[in-house]
């Protein structure tokens, strides 16, 4: 079964590991903690996984090229043309900005 399984390479899916896995080891440690500190504990459990979905979706509108590699296209020519765009946008605004 490992041998049929293929390299992680969205970055959401690195995300969602990330945070299944640290969801499971905080609930784990909870138990371990004093029961003054859980009330906090358990807000930054709860936060925590907030916070990374708010942090992915402000990078996914400000850098949205950076999401995806060249090998999620069928046709790499197709990433190079977002990309394109992508550093037209960004030029245009930093031109805007100097002015």
């Amino acid at each position: 079964m490992i041998e049929n399984t293929k390299p992680i390479k969205n970055p959401l899916t690195l995300i969602a590991i990330f945070a299944g896995i640290a969801e499971i080891l905080l609930t784990v440690a909870l138990k371990f903690i004093n029961q003054e500190l859980q009330y906090i504990f358990i807000c930054f459990v709860i936060g925590f996984p907030i916070l990374l979905i708010i942090l992915f979706f402000v990078i996914l509108i400000l850098k949205p090229g950076v999401l995806y590699a060249p090998s999620d296209f069928k046709n790499e020519d197709n990433f190079l043309v977002i990309m394109d765009i992508y550093n037209q946008k960004i030029n245009k605004s930093k031109i805007r900005s100097r002015k």
